[in-house]
């Protein structure tokens, strides 16, 4: 990567992005397709990822935008960034492993929620169970999750001993499964060597995540602030063009199973983006350039 700022127009794409991104949501909404008809729970899921990860860029645009200008919004506060683009990056790799085995993926993926629910309302009960002003709320909990547990499929003997509920995996997990198939194993460990580790480092703030959030904020950053100004202009815009890039990595993927015909807006909008990134060439040439 170059230090040189890229020079580009957010005009460019920003409306077909929006456009493409509302379009999927509302035909997972309005038209569902029938493979995910038949899976219990896989619609409102996928619709779900989607919404979330469209509000989250919506909420990194707002942060890193240059207009309307805002005089609140410090270009600081671009160091806040890479934990929300995680979560992008997080809903990628969720929809990518999801599709490798609709259904039974759906399956574990909430039975695992719920095995994650259980151990929250045990732990709360084992400590808030002689109080009576916490009585109504954990029967409440109680009662909820005995109707998600027979929803979900989770049997009786698997509720009596939660941990036989296996964990939905965490992306570095995701790309080891030995049921993925090789296609999507090799894309998800692409993702997760050149995406994944750095901003989970700047997330956890591990030595290398520190360095580059706090960096610019040390009173050493002012000795040159010419140079501090252009590294957080740099950050700024990586991790902008970064976002855009997930999220329509996340609806090109949903086009790729459905064939709503939004796969040529896409195309634009990767055109313009992969000219503006080395990182959106990257994924767009090995994986979309041949399935949208």
């Amino acid at each position: 990567m170059t230090d040189e700022l890229p020079e580009f127009s957010f005009d460019l794409f920003r409306e077909q992005l929006n456009e493409v991104v509302l379009t999927t949501i509302n035909k997972i909404d309005r038209e569902t397709p029938p493979r995910l008809q038949g899976v219990p729970g896989a619609a409102v899921m996928l619709e779900s990822l989607l919404r979330s990860a469209e509000m989250t860029y919506r909420t990194i645009r707002y942060i890193v935008a240059d207009v309307p200008p805002e005089p609140a919004r410090k270009l600081e506060f671009a160091l806040s960034v890479p934990p929300l683009t995680r979560t992008l990056l997080d809903t990628l790799f969720t929809i990518v492993f999801a599709f490798d085995d609709l259904p039974g993926r759906i399956r574990w993926y909430y039975k695992s929620g719920w095995r994650e629910a259980m151990r929250t309302h045990r732990r709360l009960e084992g400590r808030y169970a002689a109080d009576e002003r916490w009585t109504r709320w954990l029967a409440e909990s109680g009662a909820h999750l005995e109707t998600t547990r027979k929803n979900w499929g989770i049997t009786e003997d698997e509720a009596s001993a939660a941990v036989k509920v296996p964990w939905w995996p965490n992306p570095g997990k995701m790309a080891e499964f030995k049921g993925l198939s090789t296609e999507r194993r090799d894309y998800l460990t692409f993702l997760n060597d050149w995406f994944y580790r750095e901003l989970s480092a700047q997330s956890h703030l591990s030595a290398p995540g520190l360095i580059y959030r706090a960096t610019p904020l040390l009173p050493m950053a002012y000795d040159d602030p010419e140079e501090r100004q252009r590294r957080l202009m740099r950050q700024k815009s990586d991790m902008f063009v970064i976002a855009a890039t997930l999220l329509l990595a996340c609806v090109s993927e949903v086009e790729c199973e459905f064939r709503f015909g939004t796969g040529e807006r896409m195309r634009y909008v990767w055109g313009i983006l992969m000219h503006i990134h080395l990182q959106a060439r990257d994924l767009y040439e090995r994986r979309y350039d041949q399935c949208l």
